[in-house]
């Protein structure tokens, strides 16, 4: 946001107006320190003797409040009568009365009264023998400096002064139904506060920024009433940014083009003007990047390159460096070249912002390319270790969320959960002041939509539900990351109504999602068209798929890849082709174990011990569960710890010859016990049509122990499923 503390000022020095809500402040900070002034000196008459004990009129609370309320006041645009007054009552009645009592004078003696208000503020710049009355470089020193060398020795001509005098007589007449002020003026120094302020909060905390329509409003204002200010196309430019408004934005971004080169701005330096254009080139260059347009954003950034060059401007270099990052892709020829340059320079350069976002993205880099998970947290690490060295707790947000997309993705649900609880607890929503941590950025944004995965994976719906529906409310529909919690939103649903066998609602889902991840939406239907039966268009889904997949095409990633030769073998198993499984989960195991997909490698290895008992070889089976379940109960989701189980009671017994009484006895005791554990998941899950091959495999179980009426009851439940949910997505395996 270097562009609004650029101050662009245009030609001359900016005229501050002299409106009659500022006047009013004045007023109100005379009658303050007057009260205070009044109230020490009846507390020293009183308590002569003991000076000590000399009390001012206003407590701490009370002089608290009126500070904050200066602040916003001076700094803000004039406010109406109707809710200036009710605050001053709200900070102290006595200050109000007070208040009303200058009023009353003002009215009472004539345009006559006005100067004395001027010359009050000259007397409390004046140094007393004890301490000022007002501190110097205060804010409130500041404004009364304005009024009394700016105004009154030199500005403020005998016209002005009846004017205001006249607007203060009829307020008095009736407080409460005229406006002190014309809202939404706003003097030269209150429009680059307000432009810094919500420039800032569009960019950190989008949802505490004044909403679309209104800021728009506002900064029409400020064009009309400060058109010497470029900048406020610029916001404009971000304010229609966030609505996805691709013409009004290029348009606000060309306009302020237009005016810093125009004749009311020729006062600025060569150099202002020049820096101007080129950081105006780099965001006209992500604008069209966020758009989609990759040449017109390479052809602009290319431009800003140039002026970058031609000034010998090393910061917007290393800008545009990371952007031509970004616009080529993680894939492009040169990727890791840039990154290396970006990061080598910016450290030279000593810009510890751009060399902490440099190791993020190299980070990034390195883990889609195959690098060890080890040292790809160690890049991480180093990030870290910057971003604390140097208090950039927004950098700092970006690299857990970035640690816990990997953990996410190596398949280590518990350091995911870990990391954005950290992310999640630093950012402090229960505080009501603004902080340095208080950041509501994609970074947030994507942890709050892990936590939502993370709980839809425990079986904690509603709980997902919830923290989605408070990602909706930090990020309205218009941001630029609402997709992130919409896509999310989507796979919490269709995973739910999957569960409960509701097809149609599935394929609902699955058209919305389409909208938002294609890839995303392809992958699920492949087990929606599985659930239907319909295996002639699931295999033809699943190898287009892999071919986008081979083809790198965009958004068809290593693991979409890893996953779909999954679902692949899967599907054979189900056709009961269990031997043209096999290459598919070879070559998913060899997929997961290049790019560090552990959970993934895992699953894979789970279905082929699923293999191996289909084609008799039970004790192979238990050999491979025994070394990756505990790998799948530690950080698998519930529904693959209680298929897991299910599939590790069925080798049990299947291992166990049925000549070996004692030992058959004792396995089917322990998958007894197993199968419930899967059973209790399965209901946590709502996915009550799992539970058929459950009660088939126990009712076997318990007729083989002779417990007759557990058999029954197993029984019973089977047929109540079978009926409710006549189709089996596997069908049952026999123990025999």
């Amino acid at each position: 946001m270097e562009l609004f503390k650029s101050g662009f000022s245009g030609a001359g020095k900016p005229k501050e107006l002299v409106t009659s809500h500022k006047v009013s402040l004045l007023v109100l900070i005379n009658a303050y320190s007057e009260s205070d002034q009044e109230g020490l000196e009846a507390s020293q008459s009183l308590l002569a003797t003991d000076s000590s004990e000399c009390k001012k009129k206003w407590n701490i609370q009370t002089s608290r409040e009126f500070a904050k309320c200066m602040l916003k006041w001076i700094q803000s645009s004039d406010v109406d009568l109707e809710i200036f007054v009710p605050k001053v009552q709200s900070i102290h009645e006595d200050l109000a009365n007070a208040l009303f009592k200058s009023w009353e004078k003002l009215v009472i003696e004539g345009v006559s009264s006005m100067a004395d208000v001027f010359v009050s503020a000259g007397k409390l710049l004046e140094a007393s023998e004890t301490e000022p009355v007002v501190h110097r470089n205060c804010i409130i020193e500041h404004f009364e400096h304005f009024f009394w060398h700016g105004t009154f020795l030199h500005g403020c001509s005998f016209v002005t002064r009846l004017n205001l005098h006249n607007i203060l007589q009829s307020n008095d007449k009736n407080l409460l139904s005229h406006d002190l002020s014309l809202s939404g003026i706003f003097s030269h120094r209150q429009a680059e506060f307000f432009m810094s302020e919500q420039a800032a909060l569009l960019q950190n905390e989008e949802c505490k920024a004044m909403p679309p329509n209104e800021l728009q409003e506002h900064i029409s204002d400020l064009s009309k009433n400060n058109p010497e200010l470029p900048a406020t196309r610029f916001l404009s430019f971000l304010n229609y940014l966030r609505v996805n408004e691709y013409c009004a934005a290029v348009h606000s971004l060309y306009n302020y083009f237009d005016r810093i080169s125009s004749p009311s701005t020729m006062s600025v330096s060569s150099e202002e003007f020049s820096q101007s254009y080129r950081y105006a080139a780099l965001n006209l260059a992500s604008l069209h990047s966020r758009f989609g347009h990759k040449e017109e954003a390479l052809l602009t950034l290319k431009e800003a390159i140039r002026m970058a060059q031609e000034a010998n401007d090393s910061v917007c270099l290393q800008h545009a460096l990371g952007w031509l990052y970004r616009l080529e892709g993680t894939d492009g020829p040169n990727s890791t070249l840039l990154l290396e340059r970006a990061v080598t320079k910016s450290e030279e350069l000593n810009l510890p912002y751009l060399t902490s976002l440099g190791v993020i993205n190299f980070a990034q880099h390195k883990a889609l390319h195959k690098l060890p998970p080890a040292k790809v947290m160690e890049y991480l690490s180093r990030s870290n270790a910057i971003n604390c060295h140097h208090n950039q707790p927004q950098l700092m947000s970006v690299s857990l969320a970035q640690q816990a997309s990997l953990w996410s993705l190596y398949g280590y649900s518990t350091l995911c959960s870990l990391h954005t609880q950290l992310l999640l607890g630093t950012n402090n929503y229960s505080s009501q002041s603004v902080s340095t941590f208080n950041l509501d950025s994609e970074a947030v944004c994507v942890s709050l939509c892990h936590q939502a995965i993370l709980h839809l994976h425990d079986g904690l719906h509603a709980a997902a539900l919830h923290i989605l529906k408070f990602a909706e409310s930090k990020f309205s529909e218009s941001s630029q990351y609402s997709k992130l919690w919409m896509l999310c939103r989507l796979q919490v649903h269709f995973e739910m109504a999957m569960n409960k066998c509701e097809i149609d609602e599935a394929e609902k889902i699955i058209i919305s999602m389409a909208s938002l991840s294609p890839s995303e939406a392809m992958f699920r239907k492949v087990s929606l068209l599985t659930r239907k039966r319909e295996t002639t268009n699931a295999f033809s889904l699943i190898y287009e798929i892999i071919e986008n997949c081979k083809t790198a095409r965009e958004d068809f990633s290593a693991e979409i890849h890893s996953k779909t030769l999954l679902s692949l073998a899967q599907l054979y198993c189900a056709s009961h082709e269990y031997t043209s499984a096999l290459p598919h989960l070879l070559e998913c195991i060899a997929l997961c174990q290049d790019h560090f997909f552990h959970h993934t490698e895992i699953m894979a290895k789970t279905q082929l011990a699923q293999v191996q008992l289909c084609l008799k070889m039970p004790q192979h089976s238990v050999q491979l569960l025994d070394e990756n379940v505990s790998m799948v109960l530690g950080q698998g989701s519930l529904s693959d710890r209680s298929s897991a189980l299910f599939l590790l009671a069925k080798c049990m017994v299947a291992s166990v010859p049925s000549t070996d009484v004692d030992a058959r006895k004792a396995a089917l005791g322990t998958s007894v016990g197993l199968l419930n554990l899967a059973a209790d998941g399965f209901v946590k899950l709502e996915a009550e049509y799992r539970m058929k091959d459950i009660m088939y495999l126990q009712a076997q179980m318990y007729h083989e122990l002779g417990y007759t009426s557990e058999r029954n009851k197993c029984a019973q439940q089977f047929r109540q499923l079978d009926q409710q949910f006549p189709t089996a997505i596997i069908p049952p395996v026999t123990v025999k």
